[in-house]
């Protein structure tokens, strides 16, 4: 196993130039999708392991990706990645993204299968006690299945094609949606799985 770890972290610092030669590629490309994982690290030293981060960025312009490690999960690391960075950035809600938009820069683009997620698991469990056929989270579940549906149609069409695409067909569902789930802010719990699915739509619903 030692031997292992050597060759991988002797082929990492081989490869190294190139991830380098990679990045001005990467940070030129007009969008970028970004998201972190936790990685168990061993600590030098010990048989125990701590929390890394890996950050994975991927641009829509040459096929590239970049994996990026930390030690944790502070915004110095995306920001100091991000720095020359000019364009949108998809990524989850995560706070410590606020201060890169804040520069006027990097504009937010939000995940919209990470609000999908949250109505998800509603309906899985309330289908586990026998009551998932309907109710607002299966709505909020068929107006995104519009969305996406949408998108599989005009996934081969170009970017022109699928902006006016998207404001005559999603426009409208966007707008339902959205005034579907103002009617329930003031009927359900803030602090309920629900209350939180809709407010975390909600907040991040410009994005």
């Amino acid at each position: 196993r030692q031997t292992l770890c050597g060759w991988v972290m002797q082929c990492a610092d081989i490869l190294e130039p190139l991830v380098e030669a990679m990045k001005p590629d990467l940070l030129s490309s007009p969008k970028i999708h970004t998201d972190d994982t936790v990685i168990p690290v061993l600590e030098e030293g010990r048989d125990s392991t701590k929390e890394g981060r890996l950050w994975g960025y991927l641009g829509c312009g040459p096929p590239i990706v970049i994996y990026d490690y930390s030690p944790n999960r502070q915004q110095k690391w995306a920001e100091e990645f991000l720095r020359n960075y000019k364009g949108y950035l998809q990524a989850d809600a995560y706070t410590g993204y606020d201060k890169i938009y804040a520069a006027g820069n990097i504009i937010e683009v939000a995940c919209m299968a990470h609000a999908r997620r949250k109505f998800f698991e509603i309906v899985q469990t309330n289908t586990k006690i026998g009551c998932g056929k309907e109710g607002i989270a299966v709505t909020a579940l068929n107006y995104i299945g519009k969305l996406y549906s949408i998108e599989r149609r005009i996934k081969q069409l170009n970017s022109l094609a699928k902006k006016a695409i998207r404001k005559r067909e999603a426009g409208p569902i966007l707008k339902g949606y959205k005034k579907c789930l103002l009617k329930q802010v003031a009927k359900v719990l803030p602090k309920s799985p629900l209350g939180q699915a809709i407010a975390y739509t909600l907040k991040n619903w410009i994005a």
